[in-house]
């Protein structure tokens, strides 16, 4: 910001003596310039919002960079993280083909689509027979700093013989809801992994139950 200049009273009114109309004047003109340019300087930095707003424009204490200003729903001025408005645009579905039977994620693979084509062996030793997917944080780099954004994403089919399992990474304290067990249906099923929130994972879509019920 430019510093503002101001007015400087160096021919200070001597006591007692009669103040004359030209040279108060000048005084007072000084002021006033003064306090022009200081309103028009203010005015420069001032938010201009609509004339029919009745919000508050006083922000709560808090960390200001790499924020936006808005308008929340409360109707109040107040600012917004940058990379979570930009972490929930990334929106778009890539498809990934994936031959191995290791894979690690976490929500920086938001949109993602893993087609895992594991190829297993003929006589495949136990850990040879499962697809395991390691899940880690529910966080996502955006624009270089770690953003919780909740609704991350991660998509994955079965296109293999091998059973997939997905195992939730208890170092990070990650846990996995499931209507069943941590494992996609069979081949050609597809489940998906949501973010709750940093720590916390849905299992939906094609899961295999852990209980089946005969009636008979």
């Amino acid at each position: 910001m430019t510093a503002l200049t101001h007015w400087q009273d160096s021919s200070p009114f001597v006591m007692r003596t009669t103040i004359r109309a030209q040279p108060m004047n000048t005084k007072l003109g000084g002021i006033s310039a003064n306090l022009q340019q200081i309103t028009t300087k203010i005015n420069g930095f001032v938010v201009k919002l609509p004339d029919n707003f009745t919000g508050n424009t006083e922000i709560p204490t808090q960390p200001y960079t790499n924020k936006l200003l808005y308008i929340n729903k409360d109707g109040n001025a107040d600012l917004l993280d940058k990379n979570l408005l930009l972490g929930q645009a990334q929106n778009d579905i890539t498809i990934i083909e994936d031959a191995t039977n290791a894979l690690t994620v976490n929500a920086d693979n938001h949109g993602q689509f893993f087609d895992m084509s594991y190829v297993m062996p003929a006589t495949p030793t136990d850990a040879e027979s499962k697809i395991i997917i390691s899940v880690g944080s529910g966080l996502r780099t955006v624009d270089g700093d770690l953003t919780a954004v909740p609704g991350s994403i991660v998509f994955f089919t079965n296109n293999s013989d091998a059973e997939l399992w997905l195992a939730p990474d208890e170092n990070l304290g990650i846990t996995i809801d499931s209507p069943g067990l941590l494992r996609a249906y069979g081949k050609h099923s597809t489940v998906a992994l949501l973010a709750i929130s940093n720590t916390h994972w849905l299992l939906m879509g094609d899961v295999y139950v852990s209980d089946i019920t005969v009636t008979v």
